[in-house]
């Protein structure tokens, strides 16, 4: 065979790293290293799996692309066929998780401590990213899994649901709903709306508001969700959101009212976005397993009525 498991490993360290240089450091091997297998491996295929650009690195061709789901899978299979034999040997390797950013400290803490403990020589990477991000990474194979909102996945991925989570209103304490032990998604509308800015999440929520034939008026798009709740808790407007903390104050400290949806609106599930079987590493099939196993410790937004 022309091809070794060393070429495949800096090829794969490559796309991960979206550099040669960080390929070379994370593998301890000369930058020539890494170039001369990636030009051995383009030159086997007689195709390229990289488009250079200059000052900001590599970034895989969509031949590319499905190379890197492949090796990943073999690189996998590898590390579970050196250590097969030998059940006291826990599983090694590499899993890189992306997750939607908002969400990672929400979710992410739980279900690494408890994975961790089951297989603590697998090295974990984490990528926090938007909803848009997230698919195209793991299509490109960037990324090994990606805990998510069940926004924007890519056709070619299963799903794998780890918790859903119910609707609720936020608005600052003093203001006008606060009387109400639930409201009505006419009842919202009725104020100016604040929408996290992330592809498929704001246009998520505005369908909910038009299926009712209601169009509110937008005050502020920030780009996360600890900024809408601020601006929430200081009465710049109200927000619905899927996701709650279980201290309903924002970073300084303001209170931030929640109430349950009295509408009958779709449950948002929580899940794990990923390859099929055929193409998903050893590591991140025990990453599932150990998910579902933990999902029951995971929060869930039941009973959103509380008071702050």
């Amino acid at each position: 065979m022309h091809i070794t498991l060393r070429h495949l490993a800096a090829f794969v360290a490559t796309a991960e790293y979206q550099s040669l240089t960080a390929a070379a450091l994370h593998l301890n091997i000369s930058q020539p290293s890494i170039s001369s297998s990636i030009a051995l491996l383009e030159g086997h295929y007689g195709r390229r799996l990289f488009t250079r650009h200059p000052g900001q690195g590599v970034r895989l061709t969509t031949f590319g692309t499905q190379i890197a789901k492949r090796s990943r899978k073999l690189l996998s299979d590898a590390l579970d066929l050196e250590s097969f034999g030998h059940r006291d040997t826990s599983l090694g390797g590499t899993l890189v998780v992306g997750c939607f950013k908002d969400l990672a400290p929400y979710y992410m803490p739980t279900l690494l401590r408890t994975f961790i403990a089951l297989e603590p020589a697998v090295t974990v990477r984490l990528k926090e990213c938007d909803f848009d991000e997230i698919g195209t990474m793991l299509n490109d194979g960037a990324i090994d899994i990606a805990l998510t909102y069940d926004l924007l996945i890519p056709s070619t991925m299963e799903k794998t649901v780890l918790a859903k989570q119910q609707a609720h209103c936020l608005f600052a304490q003093g203001h006008s709903l606060e009387q109400h032990k639930v409201v009505s998604l006419k009842d919202v509308a009725r104020y100016p709306l604040i929408l996290v800015n992330q592809a498929g999440s704001w246009q998520y929520v505005l369908q909910l508001f038009h299926s009712q034939s209601l169009d509110p008026a937008i005050a502020f798009r920030p780009s996360t969700f600890e900024m809408q709740r601020a601006l929430v808790a200081r009465d710049f407007g109200v927000a619905i959101s899927y996701t709650r903390p279980a201290t309903d104050r924002s970073y300084d400290g303001t209170p931030v009212c929640v109430r349950p949806i009295a509408d009958a609106l779709p449950q948002q599930a929580v899940l794990l976005a990923h390859p099929p079987a055929s193409l998903m590493t050893s590591q991140a099939a025990a990453f599932i397993k150990s998910c579902i196993n933990a999902a029951d410790s995971l929060p869930v937004n039941e009973d959103s009525g509380a008071e702050p």
